[in-house]
């Protein structure tokens, strides 16, 4: 896995030890909301051990990083293959600690990460879905160049609210 440096914030390899940073920084409503039905709330340490134990295993070819603020792990932000489309399509994601929004760590760390998907993975597709209610994060992707390609309308259905779900794509 790489090691990926930003202006303020390493993404790296999950480790043992982040266990509780990771849980500290994701048992929180208002990331669980932007992430869907498989982000826990709460979100316990067990919870961050199985996720570490998750990537540190993977092997599908994603690259499973943290946000490493000040030695924390403080948010995640990942690249997954879309075999079914193409050996060359790749989805991201990704979150932070709510007490580091607003600071561009995300916008940053997408671009990190979306340029080592292209030169590394050799990509030719990174994608991304955002739900209509997260503007910060559609954000975040126009900032590094994707394109809104389509809303998938009333496709997402999270602790009692339904919205649309924004298709986003960049091109090599």
């Amino acid at each position: 896995m790489p090691e990926l440096r930003g202006s303020t914030f390493t993404l790296r390899p999950y480790r043992a030890d982040d266990a509780e940073s990771l849980a500290r920084a994701a048992d929180n409503a208002n990331i669980r909301r932007n992430l869907g039905h498989g982000f826990p709330h709460p979100y316990t340490v067990d919870d961050a051990n199985a996720w570490i134990e998750h990537c540190r295993t993977v092997s599908d070819g994603s690259v499973l990083l943290t946000i490493d603020v000040d030695g924390a792990a403080s948010g995640g932000v990942g690249v997954y293959p879309v075999p079914k489309w193409s050996p060359y399509t790749f989805e991201i994601g990704y979150w932070l600690a709510e007490s580091l929004w607003g600071r561009g760590v995300v916008s940053e760390a997408v671009k990190l990460l979306t340029q080592y998907t292209f030169d590394e993975l050799q990509a030719i597709r990174v994608q991304a879905h955002v739900y209509d209610w997260n503007p910060a994060s559609a954000r975040v992707l126009e900032k590094n160049r994707f394109t809104l390609e389509g809303r998938l309308r009333g496709a997402v259905h999270l602790d009692g609210r339904t919205g649309d779900c924004l298709a986003y794509g960049r091109l090599r």
